[in-house]
């Protein structure tokens, strides 16, 4: 796509988990006349709160390239873990989603460009879960989620976000911690006994995973709200929920593309693809898949 734009100067600065929409400033708009080049990614146009922008929206999982020299703001979000597979009762923690970063940014002729792939829940008896793949722009890598907590790994595992605590009577396993200024912690277990066993669940880019109660397993840390690609608010990296084991015990829910988890011997649902979405943790059974990631770069339309 050839267009005459207005360039964007702006100092590289990586928005905080507290302002990471990354709204514009004028303070650091300076307008200049330049020829543009562009290509990459699924092109759109619109509007927002009175600004005409351009976005190129990467979700294809792998390897790819963008080409353009323009300063922006970029939305990069890693993949979700997976959780296990438990069928010796417990309850699997729920997996974290991938850890973003938003930033205003300059890109210059060719950019690398990876979108990391959702962990795949594991089949096999008793398996554990993965974490995510990162998801890279240039130099900036987004981490990928954690893994949940299951039977043979039951500490939550540690990520992007991290990874909720497995749930089984009479053990106190440790949730997962998400990375610094990427995301959260998962949450951790409850049980009895021998009654019931709920799980932790996955940390979310917006908030750590809560912990299990008597009723269900904990509900998936909360995302955040971005709308780079449209203009339209999208809800990304929600953790998963984490599972509840025995009679009358429920899986917790999540949001903002998470999966929710599996109530007894229910299965834990998958995270959201684009989405970066922790895995559910299932109940005594199979645990859900991660979300992939998605990069998001857009810039002003002259």
């Amino acid at each position: 796509m050839r267009i005459l734009a207005t360039i964007i100067l702006c100092a590289l600065s990586t928005c905080s988990l507290a302002d990471w929409q990354g709204e514009l400033d004028d303070s650091w708009l300076v307008r200049v006349s330049s020829s543009i080049n562009t290509f990459g990614g699924t092109v759109a146009e619109y509007s927002e709160k009175g600004t005409n922008f351009i976005s190129h929206t990467f979700t294809n999982v792998g390897a790819t390239t963008f080409v353009a020299t323009v300063s922006g703001q970029l939305f990069l979000l890693g993949a979700g873990g997976s959780c296990g597979e438990n069928t010796d009762g417990g309850a699997g923690g729920g997996a974290g989603s991938g850890g973003f970063i938003c930033t205003n940014i300059t890109v210059s002729g060719t950019t690398y460009v990876f979108v990391g792939e959702g962990a795949i829940a594991p089949a096999n008896y008793n398996g554990v879960g993965t974490n995510g793949a990162n998801s890279v722009f240039g130099n900036l890598i987004a981490y990928g989620g954690a893994r949940g907590g299951s039977i043979l790994a039951p500490n939550g595992g540690n990520g992007g976000n991290g990874g909720g605590a497995y749930g089984y009577p009479n053990a106190t396993p440790l949730p997962g911690v998400g990375t610094n200024g990427q995301g959260y912690r998962g949450g951790s277990n409850i049980s009895d006994d021998a009654t019931y066993t709920c799980a932790g669940a996955g940390g979310g880019c917006g908030g750590i995973g809560s912990n299990a109660v008597s009723t269900h397993g904990g509900d998936g840390g909360p995302g955040v709200t971005n709308s780079f690609a449209t203009g339209v608010p999208i809800g990304y990296g929600g953790g998963g929920s984490g599972g509840g084991s025995g009679t009358g015990k429920l899986g917790g829910t999540a949001k903002d593309g998470g999966g929710d988890g599996g109530g007894n011997a229910i299965a834990g649902s998958d995270g959201t693809a684009n989405r970066g979405g922790g895995g559910g943790g299932g109940g005594a059974t199979r645990g859900g898949s991660g979300g992939s990631g998605v990069a998001i770069f857009r810039y002003v339309k002259p």
